[in-house]
């Protein structure tokens, strides 16, 4: 606003006593110079440097005009005064100090002028001249006045301010659930918040000194100290859980009772530095009541194990159960091939015939299922032993393939072997790669209705045995796909009542090729068949890894 009213007084000026001299123009200069000084400000937003600007214009001009008013004695002296005060606006103790280091800097050059008598003339004032110290003085005292009260309004500011933001970290660490502390280098509480449900209630005054560490359970109070000085040493923040002392009296009864413990969660937070405390960090904290989360990840250990435990004690159930039906099964088998052969060579007892085969074809079911069974809760067990040698897979695929052309000819269903690609010997377990094969071609004969069609390929290449199962069959839903393979899962329910089946055929051959380190791959379409893959590490016999258990699954 000065500046301003300089630049529009100028033009006035020059009208009324012509143009200014080298003097007075540098006085004009020095009173716009407010304006530029703004201007930087606004630019670069750096105060403490405008601040020191406006300090060395204000001291400049004072000692310009002092020079040409008398000197030690010019009445516009006083001036000097009001510069340290108004850089007292800036809050900065380095601007103060430069701007009373620029008024003693004029002082001394008006103090050299006036020695060496390098002085220039005096302008002479006449007879008003009693009137100018009067007028520099209350000139001078008016503006320090109202920069006083500017420093006045700008502290009550900057105090109010001060006070609501306290008075809403107040009330937010008042009403927060979690208690908020200060903790100081030596882990001593000298804050705490009125958040202390879990600590018996109270305002926190209790908290404060040792108050919080004589409620920490003794057996964890080593860990609660640790955090806080990981936290104060090193800076870095930490997270501890600890038992809690609910203090006495905070529930309902006066007989003195054993102390109840909850647990709580303190996650620690290092402050800036004390450099008074051997530069540690105070830290602040807030804790936690976590009791019922304990609780709940305690309940869910608990019911980890028990699921564990029932997993371990079907799997042995099974085995047992396996091993005793295994016994009569055999027995009702064998005598029913000699009832039937019996008859068969009597004659005229077809249906008796037909009623042997069918007990049976119905015992031969049900060992394989118990069968099945056993070898299932034997790979889950990871007792399930292999022994693999050096054989010719094509044999046994062969073989398979007769025993199960019976049952394909009796579907109407045309099963082949279409061997592609190199032959040559695989190194695994004769009877496990049996069973395999097996598996997957009575399920593809099983799922295939009459007129279809199940190929077996077998592609033995460098690194890698694979045998394919394909058939044209009812196919599987492909949101199914993942969950074959666990014990007892079909593609749907309903294809056990249909189809027949436990659904742990797949599962066996799952945990088989697992045995030996390979996959199983099962695409499908449905309606349009499915295509099973049991890829082999075909390594040499000194070079065979010895391939971990199967991890155990529940269905």
């Amino acid at each position: 606003m000065g500046g301003t009213i300089v630049c529009l007084v100028i033009p006035v000026y020059i009208w009324q006593l012509g143009w200014p001299s080298l003097w007075e123009s540098a006085a004009l200069a020095w009173l716009a110079s407010p304006i530029l000084i703004a201007l930087y400000l606004s630019r670069t937003g750096r105060l403490n440097a405008a601040h020191l600007l406006s300090a060395a214009s204000l001291a400049g001009l004072v000692g310009c005009l002092a020079t040409v008013t008398g000197g030690l004695g010019s009445f516009l002296l006083a001036w000097l005064i009001v510069v340290p005060v108004e850089a007292a606006l800036s809050g900065s103790k380095r601007v103060v100090l430069t701007s009373i280091g620029l008024c003693c800097l004029v002082f001394a050059v008006l103090s050299g002028l006036q020695f060496w008598e390098w002085m220039p003339q005096a302008y002479d004032f006449g007879e008003r001249v009693h009137l100018l110290p009067p007028l520099g003085f209350i000139s001078a005292m008016g503006y320090i006045g109202g920069l006083s009260l500017s420093i006045q309004d700008l502290h009550a500011k900057s105090t109010g301010a001060l006070r609501r933001s306290e008075e809403r970290l107040r009330l937010l660490a008042e009403n927060a659930t979690d208690l908020i502390t200060r903790h100081e280098h030596d882990g001593r509480v000298s804050f705490a918040s009125g958040a202390t449900q879990a600590f018996g209630g109270g305002d926190g005054s209790d908290l404060i000194g040792d108050g919080l560490a004589e409620l920490v359970h003794v057996a964890d109070r080593p860990k609660y100290r640790q955090a806080l000085q990981d936290a104060g040493r090193n800076g870095s923040l930490t997270s501890v859980e600890f038992r809690v002392a609910v203090r006495p009296g905070s529930e309902s009864g006066t007989a003195p009772r054993p102390p109840l413990y909850r647990w709580s969660e303190m996650r620690c937070r290092p402050l800036p530095v004390d450099n008074a405390n051997g530069g540690r960090h105070p830290v602040v904290a807030i804790t936690r009541d976590v009791t019922e989360r304990r609780h709940h990840q305690d309940a869910l250990l608990v019911a980890r194990d028990e699921a564990e435990a029932a997993n371990e004690a079907k799997t042995h159930f099974l085995a047992k159960v396996s091993h005793e039906l295994r016994t009569p099964l055999n027995a009702v088998i064998g005598f029913s091939e000699i009832v039937r052969d019996e008859l068969d060579e009597l004659g005229g007892h077809e249906h008796r015939v037909e009623y042997a085969e069918l007990v049976r074809e119905s015992g031969t079911h049900l060992l394989s299922v118990v069968n099945d069974l056993l070898d299932m809760s034997r790979i889950e067990a990871a007792k399930f032993e292999i022994d693999p040698v050096m054989f010719d897979a094509t044999g046994i695929i062969d073989n398979c393939v007769r025993t199960l052309m019976p049952s394909a000819q009796k579907g109407q269903i045309h099963l082949t072997i279409e061997a592609a690609g190199s032959q040559g010997p695989i190194y695994a377990d004769p009877r496990a790669y049996r069973q395999i094969a097996l598996n997957l071609i009575s399920n593809a004969l099983k799922f295939t209705p009459g007129g279809g069609r199940v190929t077996v390929d077998l592609v033995v290449e460098e690194g890698l045995h694979r045998l394919t199962v394909r058939d044209s069959g009812i196919g599987i839903p492909e949101a199914v796909l993942p969950r074959l393979g666990v014990p007892f899962v079909q593609a749907d329910n309903g294809l056990s009542r249909i189809h027949g089946g436990t659904g742990i055929g797949l599962s066996v051959v799952k945990g088989l090729a697992e045995l030996h380190g390979g996959t199983l791959n099962i695409a499908s379409v449905l309606g349009e068949g499915t295509t099973v893959t049991v890829d082999f590490p075909n390594l040499e016999p000194s070079l065979q890894v010895q391939p971990e258990p199967c991890l155990k699954q529940t269905a």
